[in-house]
């Protein structure tokens, strides 16, 4: 009888065992690992958590780099935003996350954020190359709807914008002569209305409606996702760190 009961004893403690398998993950320094019950989460969605939370995974990265006029013919590519957004959006709605609130509202929200980022920066692509394309895009940045109704404007109301704009780059600027002198060079151009449109774009209205996105991290700060990650284990170890 005290043989069999041993057995038991030694059944439970093996099938326990065995039922707290490891998952390793890193940061930018260091290698973790995290002991974790099949019962609750899968390693499929640890690894799905991994790339939602400690990952850039599913950021939208291509956006428009236009800094002069030239640029809009030789710099533009939209048909990558489009082939980034899609192949991004498609994983991130495939993805799959613990049914608690925290990580279906997670991924909720990076979704929103993807969503958003891609309209933003579609937006910026065709209105480079034809300003009537911002009428289709509403941002939430009271900045950006101003510089919208300047840039459909045009003409002199640009110029002045563009002047009042150089002026606050010329005084953040380590060289501020020479954000002057830049300006002056380009105010003489016949092309200036050009590089008054390309500025006040880039860096009034682009920067400006890049604030209005709602992002993931304004909701679910890495705090609180770092505090969410490590409830999915029963206990965690750092493995080794490399020197910062």
């Amino acid at each position: 009888m005290k043989y069999i009961v041993i057995m038991a004893f030694v059944l439970t403690t093996l099938n326990a065992i065995a039922q707290q398998p490891t998952y390793k993950w890193e940061d930018e320094l260091c290698l973790y690992e995290g002991t974790y019950d099949t019962k609750k989460v899968t390693k499929a969605q640890l690894k799905a958590c991994y790339r939602l939370a400690l990952q850039n995974d599913f950021d939208i990265n291509t956006s428009p780099m236009v800094f002069k006029p030239e640029d809009i013919q030789s710099r533009l590519q939209p048909e990558k935003l489009e082939e980034e957004f899609s192949t991004k959006n498609e994983a991130l709605k495939k993805l799959i996350v613990p049914q608690t609130p925290f990580w279906k509202g997670f991924k909720a929200a990076k979704l929103k954020e993807q969503q958003q980022r891609y309209a933003f920066n579609r937006a910026a692509f065709k209105a480079y190359k034809d300003v009537n394309a911002l009428k289709e895009y509403q941002s939430k940045n009271e900045a950006a709807q101003r510089y919208t109704t300047i840039l459909l404007a045009g003409g002199n109301t640009l110029l002045e914008e563009w002047k009042e704009l150089r002026k606050k780059m010329a005084a953040r600027n380590g060289d501020p002569d020479r954000i002057t002198r830049e300006y002056e060079a380009r105010l003489a151009s016949p092309e200036r209305l050009n590089y008054a449109f390309v500025d006040v774009m880039t860096f009034g209205w682009f920067n400006s409606a890049n604030e209005g996105i709602e992002l993931a991290a304004d909701i679910y700060p890495q705090e609180l996702v770092n505090k969410e990650w490590k409830k999915l284990f029963i206990k965690t170890k750092t493995i080794h760190c490399d020197e910062p």
